[in-house]
């Protein structure tokens, strides 16, 4: 039997551990013809084969700056030659022996489509489990499929031209509205699954909500969905809709979040504090020029 070549494309910066563990997680799916592609986006500490006990599908691709991760996707996509490639984190794992094996299939069932499977998040964090209740398993309000746990077609890739390296953030969204554009489907699978960690710590999820918000304008602006019309379109009215939207937001999140996790309703506090981050760096974008000369 002839299988798909598949490449696994995994950008990373400065996580060793995490990046091991993922990588790790990949050597021993039950298929045949795949390769894993790291590409190192100029993290302090370079990206070694030793850290993965010398697996032979494992290449390591060094960036000689910080590209972001939709450039170090795209370099990664374009040094390979594959049917089809699976984008997955860094801070990622897998625990399904068959996951490559089901993105094939789905890739070989919908061949004109991007894919994405389900994310399970895992935190033993407070802090974590509030940014979890801000997330879904992988398919966003039925409008972008995250890269976390993607695969696509080699033709798809193309037809697309690639990731938009403009985007800092969120370029997920900007991918997937592109594909949706030009008849390309999105397919989601919850049986196709991957593991995601949360270790961040309030600050760090502050920052992370601070930078969403300073991408989320230009992106879902230049998309025109997902409520678009009620983002800020200037530095006063940022200003002006800086606490409504924060605490519409927030009830929001939690009302989606308690049928499934009545405790959200505790974390509501937190919750809150991370919509005003996103709305922080929403009158970030708006005050500071070059934010929105580089999202033109």
């Amino acid at each position: 039997m002839d299988w798909p070549s598949i490449v696994v494309i995994i950008p990373t910066y400065g996580r060793k551990k995490q990046l091991v563990r993922c990588v790790l997680s990949l050597s021993n799916q039950d298929y045949p013809n795949y390769k894993i592609v790291v590409i190192d986006d100029a993290s302090p500490e370079p990206v070694s084969h030793t850290w993965f006990k010398n697996i032979k599908q494992v290449s390591i691709l060094r960036n000689k700056t910080n590209q972001k991760q939709a450039a170090s996707r795209n370099r990664g996509i374009r040094s390979a030659n594959a049917d089809y490639y699976i984008l997955i984190d860094d801070d990622c794992y897998v625990a399904d022996l068959n996951w490559i094996k089901k993105h094939v299939s789905l890739n070989q069932k919908f061949p004109k489509s991007l894919i994405g499977g389900k994310i399970i998040n895992v935190t033993d964090s407070l802090w974590g489990k509030a940014r979890a209740a801000l997330t879904r398993d992988g398919l966003q309000y039925g409008s972008f499929l995250q890269t976390m746990n993607l695969s696509f077609s080699q033709t798809t890739f193309e037809d697309l031209g690639g990731f938009n390296e403009v985007f800092g953030e969120l370029e997920d969204v900007d991918f997937s509205q592109r594909a949706k554009r030009q008849g390309i489907s999105l397919k989601y699978d919850s049986s196709t699954a991957i593991l995601h960690q949360f270790n961040d710590h309030f600050r760090a999820i502050l920052k992370r909500n601070f930078q969403y918000g300073k991408w989320v304008v230009p992106v879902r602006k230049g998309q025109h969905f997902d409520g678009h019309w009620i983002l800020p379109g200037s530095l006063i009215t940022s200003l002006v809709l800086y606490l409504p939207l924060s605490i519409i937001s927030s009830l929001a999140q939690v009302l989606l979040a308690l049928p499934k996790q009545p405790a959200t309703i505790f974390l509501s506090p937190l919750i809150f504090c991370y919509t005003l981050a996103h709305s922080a760096g929403m009158v970030c974008y708006h005050w500071k020029k070059r934010f929105k000369e580089d999202s033109l």
